[in-house]
């Protein structure tokens, strides 16, 4: 454990209900009618950070060195996807030269740009596509038009994802990194390990990647 003075809490789907039900009633009506539970999953997390603060981290990352260092100092901090995603249809189509991902956020408590998330939550909520609605697309845009951006750190992708799955690796090609830089792997809990420590894309992940990708 690199971290072993830091709290943890799994989130579960009623947690995140009462949680909203108490502090952020106003947005359940949104939030109760998104019709898939992945956007509900996006959502729930721009509230908790914007209320406690901390660190969010997806299921499926891997920790392998210290944080801080990349924390420290800053007042929010989130980072871009891999830049082979920028070549998958639905990004070239939305015009985006960068995806910020949704995966890995830190941020103090009642950082302005929180404020400006949950607006843009409900001004987007009827759009087809939950990578538009909550997802990664939903963030680009939000860090895009953020009125107070100066406190915002957007780090790199060879930060947050120094490696790809092998079979990312197949559709996008190989992504070099040196070891000393990573700091989180992906890998997906639920599905079989490889023998090199990667696992397997989820099926949401894999069906995402294959529909969208460019010939």
């Amino acid at each position: 454990m690199h971290h072993p003075g830091w709290g943890y809490r799994l989130w579960t789907d009623a947690d995140s209900r009462a949680f909203l039900q108490e502090h952020y009633p106003w947005f359940l009506p949104v939030y109760d009618g998104y019709p898939e539970a992945i956007m509900r999953a996006d959502a729930i997390r721009y509230f908790l950070l914007d209320h406690f603060g901390g660190l969010y981290v997806d299921l499926n990352f891997e920790c392998l060195k210290p944080v801080t260092e990349i924390l420290d100092g800053h007042d929010l901090v989130l980072g871009c996807e891999p830049d082979a995603h920028t070549r998958l249809l639905l990004a070239r189509q939305r015009g985006f030269d960068r995806i910020v991902g949704n995966a890995f956020i830190a941020s103090r408590p009642g950082h302005p740009f929180w404020a400006h998330v949950h607006r843009r939550l409900v001004a987007t909520h009827k759009l087809p596509s939950a990578l538009d609605v909550t997802g990664p697309f939903f963030l680009t845009r939000a860090i895009d038009s953020a009125p107070e951006s100066d406190s915002i750190t957007v780090l790199g992708p060879e930060v947050l994802y120094p490696e790809v799955s092998p079979y990312a690796t197949e559709l996008f090609g190989p992504q070099g990194a040196g070891r000393s830089q990573r700091h989180r792997r992906p890998a997906s809990p639920g599905e079989g390990s490889r023998p090199d420590g990667f696992r397997r894309l989820t099926a949401p992940s894999r069906r995402w990647s294959e529909a969208a990708l460019v010939p």
